[in-house]
């Protein structure tokens, strides 16, 4: 009786391992995955804002120029500008 009970504990343990380990698996993949997204908003969130920062300049350098355009030119050449 002793010796089953004792291979049932052994087993239960065993088992119990094992779902340790493939839940630590998990976790890993999933924090890989969260990072990757991470990396990939950072990157759209840069190019965004260097886009924006280019429109903003080109807006800047065009009313300061003296461009000669009116305020509704010099914004459509900005949102043309960040549209690229």
């Amino acid at each position: 009786m002793y010796e089953k009970k004792a291979k049932e504990e052994e087993a239960n343990a065993r088992r119990a391992e094992k779902l340790v380990k493939e839940l630590e698996r998990k976790e890993r993949e999933w924090i890989a995955k969260l990072k990757e997204a991470q990396a990939v908003q950072e990157y759209a969130f840069e190019e965004l804002e260097g886009a924006l920062m280019k429109g903003q300049a080109d807006l800047s350098l065009s009313t300061t120029q003296g461009s000669g355009g009116s305020p509704k030119k010099v914004k459509a050449k900005a949102t043309a500008t960040a549209k690229r």
